[in-house]
């Protein structure tokens, strides 16, 4: 009979980590999407409703819901700088080239900029 040995799998730690983060942007950016597209499909329910399903209440409720959607997707979008700013950060701090003060002092940095845009 042969042995069967557990191999455990090695890899680079950039690559481990850079997997992690591009799932995290692409579960983040999912997410941004379908919120944006909840919140417009609210708006839009709400006109229609409100409009007792006139033709024209239900167009402005898709002009609404399609802006609102467009708006809040801005808001919280993952490529927005204040974002960019904080995985950075992050990553940095994973790859023990900084500590968790500088770590700290940076993501206060980044929360500054983000008011201040």
């Amino acid at each position: 009979m042969h042995e069967v040995a557990a191999n455990p799998r090695t890899g680079a730690p950039g690559s481990v980590l850079a997997s992690l983060f591009s799932k995290a942007a692409r579960l983040a950016r999912a997410d941004a999407i379908l919120t944006a597209l909840l919140c417009g499909g609210i708006i839009t329910l709400v006109v229609s409703k409100l409009g007792e399903h006139d033709c024209s209440a239900i167009a402005w409720g898709v002009v609404l819901g399609l802006l609102v959607a467009f708006v809040a997707y801005i808001a919280i979008a993952p490529e927005s700088m204040v974002t960019a700013c904080l995985v950075s950060a992050r990553k940095y701090f994973l790859d023990n080239q900084v500590t968790r003060t500088q770590w700290r002092q940076m993501r206060k940095q980044c929360l500054r900029k983000s008011l201040l845009y």
